[in-house]
């Protein structure tokens, strides 16, 4: 076969093979939590890897943050797009698309050398970040290279491992300032990235009921929760802000749990939910032991089907924690009990999901 013919079948190979994605995240914890959420089978759309690992060396809290997506077969376009309408894109710093690995970067020039500039202009894309004007200065003249005005993209990622990358025509970047959302700021926005990714986790997350949110001062859960729900009970003896006071389908029962039962009744059957709420929240400052003993009143008043959702607080920074659902008789009644580790939580934080039989 000619030099060319062998070229033309190298290009057609690479054209039809599966790619991998690597993702940096912001820390190696979020890094961790995002295999985790692979894993689960709950939180990623089909076509997004048939595995996920952490790319090492690294410790649990340090490393450079990356996750190998194995076998990625949704088109980058649609991949990336899903990724920034995520609850998890704020914590993702950039995306590289791969096909093919060699050894050092020495080799990886031989090998671009080899294949050639492409058809416009290049946009090089390498971690580290320091991996760019290296290549940039051992490419010839003739490969143009833009960072703003391209054409393609050469995704490359340096490792212990050797080298992964990958050349293919993309007019953008997953991760540009043009392409950032801001974080929401505020008091009632601070805490709200926890329920948003834990409702993102419930498959059948439920909408237009009811839902009881205990501690819910000063309202940011109660407030993400009236935007989705028929009505929203909010239980604390604290004041709520004034636009959750303000919503027409908050109700706020100022007092504690065990004195509101009768007030969570009447409200309730106020909202025509005779039946229970569909979904029971609480973000509480409280270890796990305590958070089941307070939130254990108002389980009688989720109906069955409906979703429980608890930040659990631990006191440690390992990624294992002792607390055991299993073993809460209290959520003996509960199927698809779940700790898990949202990229929301802090590094002393779970979230407990499970569904009332």
């Amino acid at each position: 076969m000619c030099v060319r013919g062998l070229e033309d079948a190298q290009e057609a190979c690479l054209a039809t093979q599966t790619p991998d994605v690597i993702v940096q995240f912001q820390s190696q914890t979020h890094a961790y939590r995002c295999v985790l959420l692979h894993q689960s089978g709950a939180f990623f759309p089909e076509g997004c890897g048939v595995e996920a690992e952490e790319v090492g060396p690294r410790t649990d809290h340090a490393g450079p943050c990356l996750v190998l997506l194995k076998g990625v077969t949704l088109p980058r376009a649609d991949f990336e797009a899903w990724l920034r309408d995520s609850v998890m894109e704020w914590a993702v710093m950039r995306v590289y698309w791969i096909k093919q690995r060699c050894a050092d970067r020495q080799e990886l020039v031989r090998q671009l050398l080899a294949q050639g500039p492409p058809d416009g202009a290049l946009r090089l894309h390498c971690f580290p970040h320091k991996l760019e004007p290296w290549l940039g200065d051992a490419l010839p003249l003739d490969w143009v290279l833009q960072p703003a005005a391209f054409t393609h993209v050469l995704d490359v990622v340096e490792t212990a491992a050797g080298v992964a990358y990958s050349m293919s025509p993309c007019p953008r970047l997953f991760r540009t300032t043009a392409w950032t959302r801001p974080r929401l700021e505020g008091p009632l926005c601070k805490a709200t990235s926890k329920l948003a990714e834990a409702l993102a986790w419930v498959k059948h997350a439920p909408r237009g009921g009811v839902a009881i949110d205990l501690g819910a001062s000063p309202g940011g859960w109660s407030t993400l929760l009236a935007s989705s729900m028929h009505h929203v009970i909010s239980i604390d003896p604290a004041d709520m802000a004034p636009e959750a006071l303000a919503l027409p389908n908050l109700t706020h029962i100022k007092s504690r749990v065990e004195t509101a039962l009768p007030q969570i009744e009447a409200a309730l059957a106020a909202a025509g939910a005779g039946g229970g709420a569909d979904l029971l929240v609480s973000d509480m400052n409280k270890h796990p032991s305590a958070m089941i003993g307070m939130v254990e009143p108002l389980l009688a008043y989720l109906k069955p089907g409906g979703h429980l959702l608890l930040t659990l607080k631990f006191f440690s920074r390992s990624r294992d924690k002792a607390w055991d659902p299993t073993n809460c008789p209290q959520l003996a009644g509960f199927r698809g009990v779940q700790v898990v580790w949202l990229l929301a939580n802090t590094a002393h934080e779970r979230t407990c999901v499970a569904i009332k039989c």
